[in-house]
């Protein structure tokens, strides 16, 4: 014991135990049968530093509790040994928001990153919401159907849009157009209950009317059967 200092526990003249302004420095082991109880925070430094648990609990190897009034924050950790249970469990606040399983992981509620890598397969069973672009590299495709029977992609000269259902490629809409990749000129024009226009060079030559089709400029062609 040192006055205005420090107080030391020895074991075979080896120091174990010294108090110091901030609390006490345990070098070894700390081992105890019950609750280690830390106010602010426990420390544990070293070459390989680890806190190891012993539970006689029949379900779980190992407890880990934080809680928090800040950020009204609650965490239990629980680690099971079990082989049916999983190993690694996150309740948040009583709830529960990340289990591991024997394929991977299962969270509950919302996932958010800066960004998510996935090397293999995604299974999605709700809506997939993007805020920003699908972007997709030549050949990858976009698979619908059961049978993938539409298929759009780019095989780097082309874009496609392949339909190899037994039914129809159906396009819905009050009006179609098909326009020049730079929007500058139409290509092919299409109101319900009204015309199908035509154009060439942006210059409309085929019109569809109630009564038959308006042609501008000349019809050219290899025979004519007016009936």
């Amino acid at each position: 014991v040192t006055e205005n200092g420090s107080a030391q526990l020895r074991y075979n003249n080896s120091p174990k135990l010294e108090t110091a302004s901030d609390g006490v420095d345990i070098t070894g082991v700390l081992s105890a049968s019950g609750e280690v109880d830390a106010t602010t925070r426990l420390t544990v430094s070293g070459a390989s530093p680890r806190i190891n648990f012993t539970d006689t609990d029949t379900n779980y190897d190992s407890r880990v509790n934080a809680d928090s009034s800040v950020g009204n924050l609650a965490i239990d950790v629980d680690i099971n040994s079990e082989a049916t249970a999983p190993a690694f469990v996150v309740n948040v606040q009583g709830s529960e928001k990340f289990r591991t399983k024997s394929d991977g992981v299962d969270i509950t509620g919302e996932l958010q990153a800066d960004s998510l890598d996935i090397d293999g397969a995604g299974d999605i069973s709700g809506n997939l919401t993007l805020g920003g672009n699908l972007d997709m590299s030549d050949n990858d495709k976009v698979l619908l159907g059961t049978s993938d029977d539409l298929q759009i992609y780019h095989d780097g000269s082309k874009s496609i849009i392949h339909d190899n259902g037994s039914g129809q490629l159906l396009t819905r809409t009050n009006q179609f157009n098909v326009n020049s990749a730079d929007n500058t000129e139409k290509l092919i024009e299409a109101v319900q209950n009204a015309q199908v226009d035509l154009y060439y060079n942006n210059a409309k030559k085929l019109t569809t009317k109630s009564d038959g089709v308006d042609i501008t400029g000349e019809l050219q062609c290899d025979s004519l059967d007016v009936d």
